[in-house]
């Protein structure tokens, strides 16, 4: 089950653009609803919570984003033509994110 996103605000522009936090859980494939034209920027652990976060336009539509996520040694499939987005470590496990955009 998704985890609601948790908004963390930072103004940087006079559109109103802000940046938002998304938080998910670890799943091969991840849906996240997120304002159209979303913008990734990074990708951590943060207090144990696998998070991402995007500069976006609060007032956008939602879209579902889909998240790619493979462990090292994993075969990428459909994500290996994604851009990536980064890694985070959970203890001994590496992940690694790549962005297959709005659906």
């Amino acid at each position: 089950m998704p985890l609601e996103p948790v908004v963390q605000v930072h103004h940087v522009s006079s559109a109103q653009r802000t940046i938002f936090k998304f938080q998910f859980q670890i799943y091969d494939t991840i849906p996240i609803e997120m304002p159209a034209g979303a913008r990734i920027l990074s990708c951590q652990m943060q207090f144990g919570i696998p998070s991402i976060w995007a500069i976006v336009d609060p007032n956008a539509p939602d879209r579902t984003r889909i998240i790619y996520l493979r462990g090292t040694g994993d075969v990428l499939g459909s994500a290996a033509v994604c851009p990536f987005i980064g890694t985070i470590q959970q203890g001994p496990l590496v992940w690694h994110l790549f962005d297959g955009g709005e659906q």
